[in-house]
């Protein structure tokens, strides 16, 4: 698949809002959703993957498939349960904030894991200087 530019998600994004009125929650399910991979992948991240294994992976996989911004795992406590994940150089607006907690919460719940919150505690939009998601399961 071919890349294309990451602010026609922000069309795409405020189209649906405008047309089938969409709210924010409309808008995390969405990414949860967007986190799914084909369920083969799916099983076997369940049962063989971890947390861990995410937040070892998760910023080479963002350099995987964007060409824009980075991800960085600032903090992690598996037997606290949560990660803090930092998104820097993503100034799209501020409807992405919200896909991409659902997509975190998904990716986290992939792994096996239930009952994941994810709180967005910086952000570009309230004069941060990056994004950073607290991620508890």
């Amino acid at each position: 698949m071919d890349f294309y530019p990451i602010g026609l998600e922000s069309v795409v994004f405020l189209t649906a809002k405008q047309l089938f009125n969409f709210k924010d929650e409309d808008f995390v399910e969405l990414g949860e959703r967007e986190a799914k991979l084909p369920s083969i992948v799916r099983l076997f991240m369940q049962y063989f993957g971890s947390v861990a294994m995410l937040s070892r992976e998760g910023p080479r996989m963002w350099r995987k498939y964007y060409t824009v911004g980075s991800l960085e795992i600032t903090s992690f406590d598996e037997k606290k349960n949560y990660a803090v994940v930092r998104i820097k150089g993503i100034n799209l607006h501020p409807i992405h904030c919200q896909n991409l907690k659902g997509y975190l919460m998904g990716i986290v719940k992939m792994v096996g894991k239930r009952n994941v919150t994810c709180e967005e505690v910086k952000c570009i939009y309230r004069g941060d200087e990056y994004h950073e998601f607290l991620l508890k399961w």
